[in-house]
């Protein structure tokens, strides 16, 4: 073994996940900026026009808005945070600015990734060695940069989704180690109500960690009577959070209507981005993680109990959009979700090289294998952005295009023509008799961009706008050199020292 590191050396050792957790967030960010300022439009876009304008924008300047216009249902989504956020952009900026909107949809989904990945590196350093956080941060930024989620980050409405997978997966995080009604508990309790305000879905967000806690206790490693009233009360939570999501006809014609096409939907989800057909190599490690740590049964103050959470997690998420959107489980606002839990899967796939229950198989075996696993992940990964992603994207942005063109033509003309004969999506908006209804309304023309034919006047925050998609470059650039770098000396490092990943007693 080599020499303990010293001064500079041991300094970097002890912040590097720290270094490049920031690398993978900028990597994310600055490509997520680039895809804005590439094919982000200035137009607001089908429900932005309703769940914005309509339901918050217009009762916020005429003075007139209310809490239960805050808390009004979008379909069957309560989107209390979105449309905070956008009010505190309109606020800020003295305009409708979809851009900002963009902006911030990058960073909450790069910071997103990054959390979880911190909070299963932690996990990983402490079991099996330093360098396999590092190598989970490296898979974060590679999938996450991959813009398979461009539906959300270039809709500014779409906030929620990212908002969503953050709070779900904190709730996680704070309950499943937490004693019944500790601070902690009631702080994951909190965690878990809040993100009712994001999607429907959120009404199930304390159920990854019931699954867990229910496991704790057949397990042994969960007692008493005080938690079991715990468990039995965030049941009976859950239960009264479901009752406030409203069944909305309009939303049922996306739903499975059999069970077989719900099995084949849930395929194709559990099986990206590989074929349906091949849904048991992608969650066919993740699961033998999840019966392995299950089956260790280890204390409730084992951090690998989160991995059985977040796996919970995602298997919820599959059944719920193969459920609810049946008709298109694949479209690239849910794919964000299957990111998430994949990034949840790497680190499982981790956990069960240093298991010891497989000392028989070997270990370069395993290694071998869950590398193997990875490799397929990360092919289909190309290959599906390779093959799906330019034409759906540029798509996108030639009907935007049209849409400021016909948009801006009207607010110049008058001309109802502008605005009528036009194919599916050539307007921002389903209704154009509606949308002309929206246009001739002074507080749309007082806020909309003069990009697109408004009269608002640019701010400081429009000048930020164009500054954050300039730097895209050089964040990127350094995000590379603050996450490879740190990987690279690190190998050298572990070369020097000539000692594998070993296990961390």
């Amino acid at each position: 073994m080599g020499n303990p590191p010293t001064g500079y050396a041991s300094y970097l050792q002890r912040y590097d996940l720290i270094i490049a957790a920031f690398g993978a967030f900028l990597i994310i960010f600055a490509t997520g900026l680039w895809l804005v300022g590439r094919y982000g439009s200035p137009v607001p876009f089908w429900d932005e026009w309703d769940g914005e304008y309509a339901h918050v924008f217009r009762p916020f300047l005429d003075g007139t808005l209310t809490l239960n216009d805050l808390l009004a249902t979008q379909n069957e989504h309560r989107i209390l945070l979105t449309k905070l956020i956008a009010l505190a952009i309109l606020k800020i900026g003295g305009r409708w600015d979809v851009i900002a909107q963009m902006e911030l949809n990058a960073a909450i989904h790069a910071a997103t990734l990054v959390m979880i990945g911190l909070w299963l590196a932690k996990t990983a350093s402490k079991r099996y060695g330093h360098e396999a956080s590092l190598l989970l941060m490296m898979f974060i930024a590679v999938a996450g940069a991959i813009p398979f989620g461009w539906d959300n980050t270039l809709m500014g409405f779409n906030t929620h989704f990212y908002l969503y997978i953050a709070l779900s997966i904190g709730c996680i995080n704070l309950l499943v180690g937490a004693t019944a009604f500790s601070p902690q508990w009631w702080a994951g309790v909190l965690v878990g109500v809040i993100s009712l305000f994001t999607l429907a879905g959120g009404a199930l967000s304390l159920c990854p960690p019931l699954c867990v806690m229910a496991l704790q206790m057949l397990r042994g490693q969960r007692r008493g009577t005080k938690e079991i009233v715990g468990i039995c009360a965030l049941a009976a939570l859950t239960a009264l959070l479901v009752t406030t999501v409203p069944a909305v006809a309009s939303s049922a014609p996306y739903r499975a209507r059999s069970v077989g096409q719900f099995l084949d939907c849930l395929k194709a989800v559990s099986a990206w981005p590989l074929p349906p057909q091949r849904f048991f190599i992608t969650q066919g490690v993740p699961f033998l993680a999840f019966v392995t740590i299950v089956g260790t049964a280890p204390c409730r103050s084992d951090r690998r109990w989160r991995l059985v959470g977040g796996l919970a997690w995602l298997g919820m998420q599959m059944a719920l959009v193969a459920y609810s959107r049946a008709a298109a489980p694949l479209e690239s606002r849910y794919t964000d979700f299957w990111i998430a839990g994949q990034v949840v899967g790497s680190a499982a796939a981790m956990s069960l090289l240093y298991e010891k229950r497989f000392g028989w198989f070997g270990r370069w075996p395993l290694f071998l294998a869950v590398g193997g696993w990875f490799l397929i992940l990360l092919k289909n990964f190309v290959s599906t952005a390779r093959h799906q992603l330019p034409e759906a994207i540029h798509t996108r942005w030639f009907k935007s295009l049209l849409q400021e063109s016909y948009l801006r033509d009207y607010l110049a003309t008058g001309n109802p023509e502008a605005l009528s004969d036009h194919q599916w999506m050539h307007l921002p908006y389903p209704d154009p008799v509606q949308l002309r209804h929206y246009l001739d309304e002074p507080h749309v023309r007082a806020i909309l961009p003069r990009a697109v034919g408004g009269s608002a006047q640019e701010s400081w925050l429009a000048h930020a706008d164009a500054g954050f998609i300039a730097a895209a470059q050089p964040l990127f650039l350094l995000g590379a050199i603050m996450l490879f770098g740190v990987i690279l000396i690190s190998a050298r490092r572990l070369l020097i020292n000539r000692s594998p990943l070993v296990r961390v007693n």
